[in-house]
């Protein structure tokens, strides 16, 4: 769930059929941990993700973005994480793309550009049902295109502003969305942290996973409108009462140069994916330069408290990932012949270990811990490590940023909200996709 530096040298790697090499960029120092610095680490991890599932912290005035500073910032004054170590743990290259898809979405909503989307997703004849439909669709295709984490924080205002000009419960829709995000994903090796990590060290082809994993994603995606359509179909049985649609239209001049950029953006990480967030950073340094908003109307537009919760959640959750305790969980599975290089044991791997310290560093300690993993497991890998990201709140960064970017809208999910859903939607597609594998 949360991104640990991706390697991006993958020519470095031997080309062969069962994965021999970890990779060096997983590895950092070795660090021993006192048992009060374990009792810490611990301690923020557990308060991180408590106030992530659930909004708040009772007794303090502290949100989502609040605690993951706060924990990260204890973790630095203590010296759990020295400052040299915080590339190691923190994704630059994910923040750089967020912050630069920030720039480029404040002016393409200069442009009108967002209230012309709207009006389409708000058409008169667009009913509930019908919205959760293209919601799951369009979420679903452009995860495959586009890291996940970035779709949702694209989609999720969009859709809050749809549902109330329609009068729609926004709830079913926005936890479609962030769902629908997860599956897609699931079938590209771009569409998310842990499948981009996973190609880059096993010499996964970008075409042999979607084949492999297409099947499954799309049965997921079937899964998730039926299951919401059950648990909500109070909600989405509402047909609301509309308001009046924005009437502003579309400066096309002013929404050329944001356009351009944001199809740069998305070529870049459809051919090139270790380099997209550099042409992202170019784009956003572009409009910076030659676009229409000047520097004070721009910086508020920024989601500030939304990066610093990204990032101090990469902090916390990197330094829980190097707990000794963990570790030795590893290797005693590895011992046990547990190891997910078949299909139950990588179902229940997936399952138990993105719910609880996240897919990515799941993903980070199983690579640095065995080499066993042959080409085929590593595609199960990406597909379950992904699908099982829908069970919980906090089974994957992407279900977060839902969640923060609907009560900036004023909407609350919480962990309950993605519960009720994510439990069926989970283990369904999980069994689909499993048969799929063992018939593939």
């Amino acid at each position: 769930m949360i991104i640990i530096s991706i390697c991006t040298y993958k020519n470095k790697i031997a080309n062969c059929s069962a994965f021999p090499l970890q990779c060096p960029c997983l590895v950092r120092p070795e660090f021993s941990m006192t048992d009060f610095q374990q009792t810490v680490v611990l301690s923020c991890f557990v308060l991180t993700y408590l106030v992530m599932a659930t909004g708040k912290l009772p007794g303090l005035r502290i949100d989502r973005a609040g605690i993951a500073l706060a924990a990260a910032g204890l973790l630095l004054a203590l010296n759990i994480v020295a400052p040299r170590e915080l590339l190691n743990v923190i994704d630059l290259p994910v923040l750089i793309t967020l912050f630069s898809l920030m720039v480029v979405g404040a002016h393409l909503e200069q442009a009108k550009a967002f209230d012309l989307l709207t009006r389409k997703l708000a058409a008169p004849g667009m009913n509930p049902h019908r919205l959760l439909a293209v919601v799951i669709g369009l979420s679903a295709l452009l995860s495959m295109v586009l890291v996940n984490d970035i779709v949702v924080f694209a989609l999720a205002p969009i859709l809050c502003m749809v549902c109330l000009y329609r009068g729609f419960d926004p709830k079913p829709q926005l936890l479609a969305m962030a769902a629908a995000s997860n599956a897609g994903s699931a079938a590209s090796l771009i569409g998310n942290p842990q499948n981009i990590l996973i190609a880059e060290v096993g010499q996964l082809v970008f075409i042999e996973h979607f084949l492999f994993a297409a099947v499954p994603a799309l049965l997921a995606l079937v899964v998730i409108y039926a299951v919401v359509r059950l648990v909500f179909q109070h909600g989405l049985s509402q047909e609301g009462t509309s308001q009046p649609l924005p009437t502003e239209r579309l400066n096309k001049r002013a929404a050329s140069l944001p356009a351009l950029g944001l199809l740069a953006i998305v070529l870049a990480y459809l051919l090139v994916p270790a380099q997209g967030w550099q042409v992202a950073l170019g784009v956003a340094v572009l409009l910076t330069l030659f676009g229409r908003l000047n520097t004070r109307e721009l910086l508020p537009a920024l989601d500030m408290p939304l990066l610093i919760m990204i990032a101090g959640l990469m902090v916390v959750t990197g330094s829980f990932s190097e707990m000794p305790q963990l570790a030795h969980i590893m290797n005693q599975v590895e011992q046990a012949g547990l190891l997910p290089n078949t299909v139950w044991p990588s179902v229940v791997f997936s399952i138990l270990a993105s719910n609880t310290i996240g897919n990515v560093p799941a993903v980070v300690l199983l690579l640095n811990v065995t080499d066993a993993l042959n080409t085929e497991a590593l595609h199960m890998l990406a597909l379950f490590s992904t699908l099982a990201g829908n069970l919980f709140l906090t089974g994957s960064l992407a279900n977060i940023i839902t969640a923060e970017r609907a009560a900036q809208q004023g909407i609350q999910l919480g962990f309950a909200d993605f519960a009720r859903m994510g439990v069926a939607v989970t283990f369904i597609s999980m069994a689909l996709a499993a048969a799929w594998v063992i018939g593939f």
